[in-house]
């Protein structure tokens, strides 16, 4: 009969195994991210395209970092001019 030590060892050494990363995994893990990103920024920036087409409205776009999706409760609020 096994000890309930050495299978207390085996469940910590087994569950440790399956929770590291490989670099593989790692990899795979950065370009989702990455690919995420370069989505959520060409989304952004063809909204943000389309909205500089209406006059005026350019001086109105709320600033945004690279990478971050359109804060469209933002931009609601900057454009309420009429004719906008």
């Amino acid at each position: 009969m096994t000890s309930p030590a050495c299978l207390i060892r085996f469940q910590v050494h087994n569950r440790a195994v399956h929770l590291s990363r490989s670099p593989v995994s790692l990899e795979v893990d950065i370009q989702t991210a990455y690919e995420a990103q370069e989505a959520a920024e060409t989304t952004a920036r063809d909204l943000e395209s389309r909205i500089r087409k209406i006059h005026g409205a350019a001086g109105l776009l709320p600033p945004r970092q690279y990478g971050q999706p359109i804060d469209r409760d933002a931009i609601a609020k900057t454009l309420t001019r009429p004719g906008v």
